[in-house]
Parts: structure tokens; sequence; C-alpha cells
């Protein structure tokens, strides 16, 4: 199914599942990419992180993921 869209700024679109309401997608208008939540797929494991984003208004317990990235 598709995801249900909600323009929450001018600039961005998110995607969330219409049944539990957990946001899927995250698109800012123009860039020219889409965000994918790793947790949202399937199987998680079938794709590597190339990046980590919002990384200096992480949670101080999350650590060790940028020693994961290529």
């Amino acid at each position: 199914a598709r995801p249900a869209l909600y323009r929450s700024s001018e600039r961005v679109t998110r995607g969330f599942c219409g049944q539990c309401g957990g946001q899927i997608t995250f698109e800012r208008h123009g860039s020219g990419q889409m965000d994918f939540t790793a947790a949202s797929l399937d199987d998680p494991d079938m794709i590597s992180p190339q990046r980590n984003i919002w990384t200096m208004s992480r949670l101080r317990f999350v650590k060790g993921f940028d020693e994961a990235l290529p």
C-alpha cells in the first residue's frame, strides 16, 4: 500500500503507514532524494547505511553507528 502523505512544511513531505501511523519517508522538495526509515523496511539488513544524519541532536546513549559506515 502507498504511504499516507503529510506536507509537514512548505518544503517537506512525510510518508506514514495508513494503519499504524509509523513514519516511512521524508522528502525535502527539490533535493532529488527521499529518506526511508530503516525500521519500516521488511528486511532492513538488506541495505547498508551510507551516512548518518542529525548526529548533533542524537541521544547520548546512541553510539557505535559511525564505525559501521564505509
